[in-house]
């Protein structure tokens, strides 16, 4: 391949069996050359976590910077269905735009919000349109994570203030920038309880990823035009979308009850 070819490992964390839908999506991009001639596919990983996730993550990355020599790394759940297409576009849009970390939106259920994609943004806490329930989970400037609605996925590149880790794209060298700038107790993925209201405020470990990424200069960018499925979320599908979300006007699902 040509020494301008940006180099690719692709990177699955399993939490047991992988969906049949993921792993074909894998067998897609076993080529070298999946993802057009920019491109050099040089490893397919897959790892099984444990009961913890932020502990099989970081062990995840730390053996894909051991064992591969890519340049950029794409983090994969087992139940993302993704195609050549989607991938090659979250790279060369990051690429394009100078980044080294970005998301392809994929759609969810929020137990307070209802369906959203797996994209959010620190939003001030406004009794008046959230639901009390979400009071608890301010941090200390009085904001919260407020997943994106489904109906309001953006129409261009926009930044976020964090993403799931389901198809995640980070280049090589912001790995080794916060595993030299977070060595301890954990360099990459952690969970952490913050103290505040109601005793304290669980982050999950992909929330405190993108905050880390945020504090040394690389902030989450997402990218709608590398849109993926959410196996177990088929049935929330991801509108073209009129609008773009702007953390004021969110849809609130006051008694989603069960999806």
């Amino acid at each position: 391949m040509s020494d301008t070819t940006t180099t690719v490992c692709f990177a699955t964390l399993s939490a047991g069996q992988p969906l049949l839908a993921h792993v074909n999506s894998l067998l897609e991009i076993h080529p070298r050359t999946a993802l057009g001639p920019e491109f050099e596919v040089v490893n397919v990983i897959t790892a099984q976590s444990g009961p913890y996730l932020d502990v099989g993550r970081n062990d995840l990355v730390a053996n894909a910077l051991a064992q591969s020599t890519a340049d950029w790394f794409i983090w994969l759940d087992d139940d993302v269905q993704f195609t050549p297409d989607a991938a090659r576009t979250l790279l060369s849009t990051a690429i394009a735009m100078s980044r080294e970390f970005a998301s392809g939106p994929y759609a969810s259920w929020d137990p307070i919000f209802g369906p959203c994609i797996v994209a959010y943004r620190l939003t001030d806490f406004d009794p008046d349109i959230h639901p009390e329930k979400m009071e608890p989970h301010r941090l200390a400037d009085g904001r919260f994570f407020h997943p994106i609605p489904l109906d309001a996925c953006p129409t261009a590149p926009t930044d976020v203030s964090s993403f799931g880790a389901g198809f995640m794209a980070t280049s090589r060298v912001m790995l080794e920038d916060m595993q030299s700038k977070f060595a301890n107790p954990q360099p990459w993925f952690a969970e952490q309880v913050i103290p505040g209201v109601n005793g304290g405020i669980w982050l999950g470990e992909d929330h405190i990823f993108c905050m880390r990424a945020h504090h040394i200069g690389y902030p989450p960018l997402l990218v709608p035009d590398a849109k993926v499925t959410h196996i177990k979320r088929t049935h929330l599908q991801i509108p073209d979308p009129t609008r773009t979300y702007d953390g004021d006007s969110p849809t609130l699902v006051k008694n989603p009850g069960s999806p």
